[in-house]
C-alpha cells in the first residue's frame, strides 16, 4: 500500500516504511527525501508513508467522487494548476508535469482533434470516467478508432463527435515510461499486461526475419494477435526472468486481476464476430457449405466477458518453491484453497495476491451476460 499526504513546496519530503524494500528505500534516499525517525506505529511524521498492509477499509466522505472519477480529477488538477499560476506560486507549474495534456470528451473534442493533427504520431490512451479494473480503456492511433466507444459517430472531416451514451471519457496522452520505482512499474494490472502483449517487437539481429520481396534478412517486427475468442482462457504470468547466465531471478510483482468480468471483446482482431471468426474465414476461403446468417444489429452486442474459477500460487524461487492453488466451486459458489492435503474455504477478496502464477478463466454464456447488465443497470 502506497500512501501520500499533501506537502508544501518548501519543505523536504519525508518518508516512512513498515518493512525493508532496498529498491524502495534507495529510491526515497536517491531523490534526498528524509526518513522520519518516529518509531511508533501512529505517528504522523511522514509525507509519504510504504506499507504492507493488503486490505483497508476506506471512509466515503461528501463529494468523493470529485477525487475518484477520472473526469472530475482532471477538472479539479487543471483548475488548481490555474489557481496556482494566478496567485503566488507562478514559477510552480513545473511541478504539475506529472498530468500529460488530457481532455475530457465529448465537451473537449475539438481541442483534442487540433491536438492530434499537431502531433500525428502521438499515442493517445481513452478511458471512460466512471468505470473500474481497467474495463473500456484502449489506446487510440487513429480518430477513426474512436468507434470503439459504443455508439459513437465521428463525422467524416471528424469536426463532431457524437456520443449516444451519456458517458464521459478521459483522454490522455500515453506515457510509454510511466513512473517507476527502480525501473519497476509499482501498480500493475491484467489490462495493462494484455496491452502490452499486442505491442509490436521487433526482433533482434541475431534473430533476423527472412523476407521474401527483398530476398535478406531483415529486423522485423512481431506481434500478438487473438483471432479466436475460446471457453477457457489460460493465462502465465511472468515470475521468471534471466538476469545473468543461466541463473533466473524470480518476479514478485503484483498484478492486479479481476475475479469476475474480464472483458476481452477489444482484444479480439475481428471484433464485428469475435465469437465467429471462422465464419468470416470460411467466407474468405469460399468453402461451400451453409453457414448461419446473423443479423448486423447483434454483431456488437457479443460481449466476451471471462469469469476467475482457478489459481495456481508458486512461493519460493527458482532453487526451491512451493504451489498451492485457488478453486471455486461452481455449484455453490464458494472458493477454496488447496495446500497438499489441506483444502480450507476462503473469502474472494484473498484471491488475488502476488505469488499468482496461472490464471484460469471462463467464458459467461450469452444468457449471463444479459443477466450481469441488467443487474448492472
Amino acid at each position: 500500500m502506497f500512501e501520500l499526504k499533501i506537502f508544501m513546496y518548501n519543505k523536504k519530503l519525508k518518508w516512512k516504511s513498515d518493512f525493508e524494500k532496498s529498491v524502495i528505500i534507495e529510491n526515497f534516499l536517491n531523490r534526498g527525501w528524509i526518513k522520519s525517525q518516529e518509531k511508533e506505529d501512529d505517528s504522523t511524521d511522514w509525507n509519504v508513508y510504504w506499507a504492507t498492509v493488503w486490505n483497508q477499509i476506506i471512509n466515503h466522505f461528501p463529494n468523493h467522487y470529485e477525487l475518484t472519477r477520472k473526469d472530475y480529477m482532471v477538472k479539479n488538477l487543471k483548475r488548481f494548476k490555474r489557481e496556482q499560476d494566478k496567485e503566488t506560486y507562478e514559477q510552480q507549474g513545473w511541478n504539475f508535469d506529472f498530468l500529460p495534456t488530457t481532455y475530457i470528451f465529448p465537451g473537449e473534442y475539438s481541442l483534442f482533434v487540433e491536438e492530434f493533427h499537431k502531433c500525428p504520431n502521438q499515442t493517445w490512451i481513452v478511458k471512460p470516467a466512471a468505470r473500474s479494473q481497467g474495463q473500456g480503456i484502449f489506446l487510440l492511433r487513429k480518430i477513426q478508432q474512436l468507434k470503439k466507444i459504443s455508439g459513437t459517430t465521428v463525422t467524416s472531416n471528424m469536426t463532431q463527435l457524437n456520443l449516444v451514451s451519456k458517458e464521459n471519457y478521459v483522454v490522455s496522452k500515453y506515457i510509454d515510461n510511466p513512473l517507476l520505482i527502480g525501473g519497476k512499474k509499482f501498480d500493475l494490472r491484467m489490462y495493462e499486461c494484455l496491452i502490452q502483449s499486442e505491442q509490436p517487437e521487433q526482433l533482434a539481429e541475431d534473430n533476423a526475419w527472412y523476407c521474401k520481396v527483398c530476398k535478406e534478412h531483415v529486423q522485423a517486427y512481431k506481434s500478438m494477435q487473438i483471432y479466436k475468442a475460446s471457453d477457457i482462457l489460460i493465462f502465465t504470468l511472468k515470475r521468471f526472468k534471466a538476469s545473468s547466465g543461466f541463473f533466473k531471478q524470480k518476479l514478485e510483482t503484483f498484478v492486479e486481476f479481476p475475479v469476475k468480468g474480464l472483458d476481452l471483446t477489444e482484444f479480439i482482431l475481428n471484433k464485428n464476430r469475435p465469437l465467429d471468426y471462422e465464419w468470416e474465414l470460411k467466407q474468405q476461403q469460399k468453402i461451400e457449405e451453409e453457414l448461419p446468417e446473423q443479423n448486423e444489429n447483434d454483431k456488437n452486442d457479443e460481449k466476451l466477458l471471462y469469469d476467475l474459477f482457478a489459481v495456481s500460487n508458486h512461493f519460493g524461487g527458482m532453487g526451491g518453491g512451493h504451489y498451492t492453488a485457488f478453486g471455486k466451486n461452481h455449484l455453490n459458489g464458494n472458493w477454496y484453497s488447496f495446500d497438499d492435503a489441506q483444502v480450507s474455504e476462503v473469502d474472494e477478496d484473498q484471491i488475488v495476491t502476488k505469488s499468482a502464477y496461472v490464471l484460469f478463466y471462463k467464458r459467461r454464456s450469452k444468457q449471463q451476460n444479459t443477466q450481469d447488465f441488467k443487474t448492472q443497470d
